[in-house]
């Protein structure tokens, strides 16, 4: 509700916001008490994570976009790819 709000607060301008679904392992780190925003849940995803857009909504300037986010658990970590 809040991401949606935010997208809407400037009519004209377009939007884009992320619906995703998580799965038990493709699952993000939740970092909603390091916020600036304690009210706002923030999802944080690793490097390289894949995603696959299920369903798009277009309703005036805003892009709904279902989407589901994907880990490869076989690649690299950052510090391995560019060491």
């Amino acid at each position: 509700a809040v991401a949606m709000a935010y997208a809407r607060s400037q009519p004209g301008k377009a939007s884009l916001v992320f619906e995703i679904q998580q799965g038990m392992i493709d699952r993000g780190a939740d970092i909603s008490h390091f916020s600036q925003y304690p009210f706002e849940k923030e999802i944080l995803f690793a490097p390289c994570t894949g995603v696959e857009l299920l369903e798009s909504k277009v309703n005036n300037c805003l892009l709904l976009a279902k989407s589901h986010f994907s880990v490869n658990l076989k690649s690299l970590t950052l510090d391995q790819a560019f060491a």
